[in-house]
């Protein structure tokens, strides 16, 4: 995958090449038998009941750097008090409370995984970029399955409040998956290719950045994931982009690469400067805790494809996900 930044091309490790072509519903090797652990101590704080939208701060805070954390494209939280993702180099499906250790729990899911998000009934999906394919993974035995294949590039998901499915694919092609058949509809075709994606706190408005320059859209959509509003403009973001995530004001806090940032879109379209990373960061994700586990509710958690993970306080929550 190519970043394109300003005049630099900035190269991501090349992914190992595709394996045969998997059919969906099919098994991806036996897990390896489920590591007993015990659930995180809640020392996390839960999101407030009341925020003041108008009153944000103006750039977040570094809070720490935990360096216990393996690399990930993508990662997510469960509503157990921990991260979860398929680690960048080893392909390993892996769990982490806050502190650490991080936790192998099967090796070998995949070779480049990309969006990474949690159903509403506990099972996790997992973009198989090499594969051109989407994973679902059950998090008590730790087996995969193919749930939806022949996919062209596929980047990010997002989940809405049904449990669909929202993807992006390199080619601008937005499709909406059936959790439970892998049936994917077409939604809209976007001129740029779409890297992140995330919902509005109503989970009416789906936004949608580019890692090929700074256009940030926008789709309307109703309860059914069927499209109210096309696809149009509705910010443009200094340059390329990757993870984003939304906050219960609505505002969105997108990754940049140049300079290594994170802006803040708010629902009027107005872009601001937020977080000014380290120069030697290459912010590929961003997501808020859950107030569970340590992952405290109102902090910002950055991947950085060069080894970094970082804390942010960004003095607000994230919206609502429909796992939690």
């Amino acid at each position: 995958m190519l970043y394109l930044l300003a005049c630099t091309a900035v190269e991501a490790p090349e992914p190992p090449l595709p394996s045969p072509a998997e059919e969906p519903g099919a098994p991806v090797e036996p897990a390896d038998p489920p590591v007993p652990t015990v659930p995180p101590v809640d020392t996390g704080s839960a999101a407030s009941t009341t925020i003041a939208c108008d009153d944000l701060p103006s750039t977040g805070t570094f809070v720490a750097n935990l360096d216990y954390i393996p690399t990930f494209e993508d990662f997510t939280f469960s509503a157990d008090g921990y991260l979860w993702g398929v680690s960048l180099y080893e392909g390993a499906l892996t769990r982490v409370p806050y502190g650490g250790p991080s936790e192998l729990l099967r090796p070998g899911v995949s070779g480049y995984a990309r969006g990474t998000r949690f159903l509403p009934d506990g099972d996790l999906v997992s973009v198989d970029y090499p594969n051109n394919s989407l994973l679902r993974i059950d998090v008590t035995t730790y087996t995969s399955t193919v749930l939806t294949g022949g996919l062209t590039s596929p980047n990010a998901v997002a989940i809405d409040e049904s449990g669909d499915i929202f993807l992006t694919q390199v080619t601008g092609r937005i499709l909406r998956i059936d959790p439970a058949t892998g049936l994917s509809t077409p939604l809209a075709l976007s001129a740029v290719s779409n890297d992140g994606l995330s919902f509005s706190p109503d989970y009416r408005t789906l936004y949608l950045n580019s890692d090929a320059g700074g256009d940030y859209q926008s789709l309307g959509l109703d309860a059914a994931g069927e499209v109210t509003s096309p696809l149009a403009p509705f910010a443009e973001l200094p340059g390329p982009a990757d993870g984003m995530v939304v906050d219960a004001c609505g505002n969105a806090y997108v990754t940049q690469f140049e300079p290594p940032s994170i802006v803040r879109v708010r629902p009027d379209g107005i872009v601001e400067p937020f977080i000014l990373l380290p120069d030697d960061v290459l912010a590929v994700a961003v997501n808020f805790g859950t107030g569970v586990g340590g992952w405290e509710a109102e902090h910002l958690f950055i991947s950085d494809w060069n080894g970094e993970f970082l804390e942010y306080d960004a003095g607000v929550t994230g919206k609502w996900e429909p796992h939690l």
